[in-house]
């Protein structure tokens, strides 16, 4: 589309644009220090959020990002639509691929030989896949599709996950343009609006329908909701909007203006503590964060309130300034540095945050911002408006004026930001919500865990012989042995299809009586009910069962425990499904009449309660769970022989993140969480009311003291950081038939 075809609209789009036309018409400053500060407010919150899981709405900087990225490159397409009626599309990509490739090319190169330095060979490769899905800018599509989970915490995070972001503003810059151009032939054509009021028109009904089908996928897919460009084309699409809506906001009273700004602040702000995973990601619980940034953009057009000195401080200025280089470095830090520090305390941090920092500094300097001024891919950069995180500021500084002054601003910062959030101190550990969660936990022997309310409703096994014998030679190893099966096979992923070879992980209507067979004259039936981790005894349980000629009725779904109580899927989203599992389920029970029913399931339900009564394993959590453990047990007990709670295996290192070229077993070794002292309480209390029988299982896995290594022999205890391996739950078979008919 040329030139003279848009000539009938293009005097519409200089004056609504407010960049070029009559003397009078507001012009855009060509330097916005608030949105600069706007940058460092996001990204500081986005590292914070991924090394201490603090605030805990830091993730949402993400989205202040993509309203900053739509209201850049919508108003710098607009003005060039407006200034010469069309968009030089190869010079609009151009710009896009000298401002955004270099740098990140050379952190995922970075990232994937790092990688591979430090890790196995197959975690290499496996990040090696993600860089290429990374540099093609389709990093959103490829975790969606291999099921990562933004939030999870138990599995491998790959150091690239964070190119997520990436992806979706660069796929929105493939047709935003487009309708941009089309909006205003579509306005020259008709002559009865003007271009901008349908450019505007057509973004809205863009973002409306984003937005209403983020609400839908939240509940139907959270995963693919959370990365999918479509879900967040609303984001970008309301800075377009606040681009368009510049002249107006221009002519507001600059009182009001201030206050918009200063109201958008504190929406940001107050974001950043009161949105969290289950507020439905990204829509409708992004919606604060973002309506807070088009204030604060709003509220800053033609000036720069004073009020804005936590968003213009000089600080704020550099860190805005290195954004991209900041975003782009700290989650690699975050996840390869724990190799270096696989307690993840105060010095790992601190490790995290000098590493993100200096890196950021220097290539900002002598990559970003040479290359965007260069002529890579074209002419050279013309001193204009830099667009995406790359900055606002036409005037760089310059290489090494500001490095000494202003790094140690940021680094006080820094400091400061981690005293404020880990109160503490410096001697308490800090968590990582994309690293493996450690155990919070006090290795402190638990001489009377078998000890029930009522006396002789509970049982704690011995270990046998060869087990603890076992646990204490693991301890003790000062190198890693041949694993087998190997640390590469790990992996939720590969233990999911593993455990579901046969279909029969999670039990339904439909594949219940293939899964429920068993010889033909049974010596006893044994059922079992509860959610993933009741799927990873199952190989131990079949194998006593082809032993013993014990028909095995598995019952088991993932995420849906045996207790009566209403749980969230991990990221927070209803889960009504198990509800009705759980009933079905029961109906079951009560028609087999099994000779056992065992009951297993996690300890972090405690976490997941949908009642919201304790995130943290608090008495009314451990209450609630008691009470639908009774309530379970009471639903069938008239119908099965004996009821026997299995306690979940204690949570430990992932042997993919802990077994590393330059560590050693140590870093593998974990202890006993406080959530399952919690789950063990609430487990006794159940079978102590009830009667049936409780068995405590730390022993299986630690030694007195409660430390836990994460591999036994040679067989790997876990396939993440909760579900133990196929291999290793046949390993304690002779363990699981000392309890099931003790």
């Amino acid at each position: 589309m040329n030139s003279h075809a848009l000539s009938g609209s293009r005097k519409s789009l200089e004056n609504d644009a407010g960049i070029a036309g009559p003397a009078g018409t507001h012009r855009v400053s060509r330097q916005r220090r608030d949105i600069q500060g706007l940058r460092a407010l996001a990204v500081v919150a986005v590292i914070l959020n991924h090394l201490f899981e603090r605030p805990v709405g830091g993730f949402v900087g993400v989205d202040v990002f993509f309203v900053i990225s739509g209201f850049l490159i919508s108003g710098l397409l607009v003005r060039e639509v407006a200034a010469s009626g069309r968009i030089d599309f190869v010079a609009f990509y151009v710009r896009r691929a000298r401002r955004i490739l270099p740098m990140a090319l050379l952190v995922v190169a970075v990232t994937v030989a790092a990688t591979y330095l430090l890790y196995n060979p197959a975690r290499g490769a496996s990040v090696r896949t993600d860089g290429i899905f990374a540099s093609l800018f389709a990093a959103n599509w490829h975790f969606a599709a291999v099921g990562t989970d933004y939030w999870q915490t138990d599995g491998v995070v790959s150091p690239l996950q964070h190119y997520w972001s990436l992806a979706v503003e660069e796929q929105f810059y493939l047709f935003w343009p487009w309708l941009i151009i089309a909006a205003a032939f579509i306005g020259m054509r008709t002559g009865r609006r003007s271009a901008t009021a349908v450019t505007a028109g057509l973004m809205v009904l863009v973002a409306a329908a984003s937005f209403g089908y983020a609400v839908w996928q939240v509940a139907a897919a959270p995963t693919w909701a959370y990365f999918s460009t479509f879900t967040r084309t609303w984001e970008l699409a309301a800075g377009a909007l606040a681009a368009l809506a510049l002249p107006f906001f221009g002519r507001l009273d600059t009182r009001l203006r201030s206050a918009m700004a200063v109201t958008g602040l504190v929406i940001i702000l107050a974001s950043l503590f009161v949105v969290h995973p289950g507020s439905g990601i990204p829509a409708p619980g992004v919606a604060l964060p973002v309506l807070g940034a088009v204030l604060v953009i709003a509220g800053g057009t033609g000036h720069t309130t004073r009020s804005m000195l936590l968003l213009t401080n000089p600080v704020s200025q550099y860190l805005g300034q290195i954004s991209y280089s900041l975003y782009l470095w700290h989650f690699p830090a975050i996840i390869l540095l724990r190799v270096f520090f696989p307690d993840a305390g105060m010095a790992y941090a601190l490790a995290v945050l000098s590493v993100t920092i200096v890196l950021s500094v220097l290539s900002f300097h002598l990559v970003e911002d040479p290359i965007r001024r260069s002529g890579l891919f074209g002419r050279a950069g013309t001193p204009r408006a830099p667009e995406g995180r790359q900055g606002i500021s036409s005037r760089a500084p310059s290489p090494w004026k500001p490095v000494a002054l202003s790094g140690q601003g940021v680094l006080t910062a820094a400091l400061a930001g981690v005293l404020l959030l880990n109160p503490a101190g410096l001697g308490a550990g800090a968590s990582s919500s994309a690293s493996v969660a450690t155990a919070t936990g006090t290795p402190t022997a638990s001489a009377d865990a078998g000890a029930a309310a009522d006396a002789g409703a509970a049982v704690q096994p011995e270990p046998g012989a060869d087990v603890a014998a076992a646990v204490s030679a693991a301890l003790a190893a000062g190198e890693f042995p041949e694993f087998s099966p190997s640390v590469e096979s790990l992996g939720t992923s590969a233990w999911i299809n593993e455990v579901n070879s046969d279909g029969c992980a999670e039990i339904s209507a439909s594949n219940f009586d293939k899964c429920a067979e068993g010889p033909a004259s049974p010596v006893k039936t044994v059922a079992v009910l509860g959610d993933s981790y009741a799927i990873a005894w199952m190989p131990g349980i079949r194998a006593v069962a082809e032993d013993a000629n014990y028909r095995v009725v598995p019952l088991t779904k993932g995420q849906c425990p045996s207790a009566s109580v209403q749980v969230t899927r991990d990221g927070g989203t209803d889960y009504p499904e198990c509800g009705e599992h759980r009933e079905w389920a029961l109906a079951q029970v009560r028609e087999i009449k099994p000779d056992l029913l065992i009951l297993a399931d996690a300890d972090n339900t405690l976490s997941r309660l949908a009642s919201g009564s304790g995130g943290d394993g608090t008495p009314s959590a451990v209450n609630e769970v008691e009470g639908g453990l009774a309530d379970t047990i009471a639903a069938v007990q008239d119908s099965v022989g004996e009821v026997l709670l299995l306690a979940p295996p204690p949570a430990g290192r992932n042997l993919q993140d802990c077994v590393t070229r330059v560590g050693s077993p140590a870093d593998c070794v974990s202890t006993v969480s406080e959530q399952w002292r919690q789950m063990q309480e609430a487990q006794e209390g159940a079978a102590g009311s009830t009667g049936a029988r409780y068995a405590a299982t730390d022993r299986w896995f630690c030694d007195a003291s409660g430390a836990c290594p994460g591999f036994v022999g040679t067989t790997p205890v876990r396939v993440d950081t909760s579900h133990i391996t196929a291999a290793y739950s046949r390993f304690l078979a002779p363990l699981l038939q000392s309890i099931m008919f003790d």
